[in-house]
């Protein structure tokens, strides 16, 4: 299963849903972060008029991410490590290059 971005109070919140918390013990940080995680996929919710949370869940797709990634690690960018990697075979080549025209 793919790992999906997120921030530290969507972490937070989704630990407090899977554990059955009820949303109106959460804090209001928490509580927002259930927005995000409902636009993930994440979570279910439902809102009232003025849209406040007034109950939310994890969905079958949450629970399936916990199961996977119980950690909530968020994906490491492999791009960085592949230019860094470019960036030192570089460094290592032209210096061999200098050695070989040295001696």
């Amino acid at each position: 299963m793919r790992r999906i971005k997120l921030s530290k109070t969507e972490k937070k919140a989704m630990r407090m849903l899977s554990i059955g918390m009820d949303t109106s013990k959460m804090p209001a940080d928490c509580r927002w972060a259930i927005y995000d995680l409902d636009d993930k996929g994440l979570a279910d919710a439902r809102y009232d008029d003025n849209d406040d949370v007034v109950d939310a869940r994890l969905s079958i797709y949450g629970h399936r991410y916990l199961a996977c990634n119980p950690h909530l690690r968020n994906p490491f960018d492999w791009q960085w490590v592949s230019i860094c990697a470019n960036i030192v075979a570089i460094v290592c080549l032209t210096r061999l290059i200098c050695k070989l025209l040295a001696a």
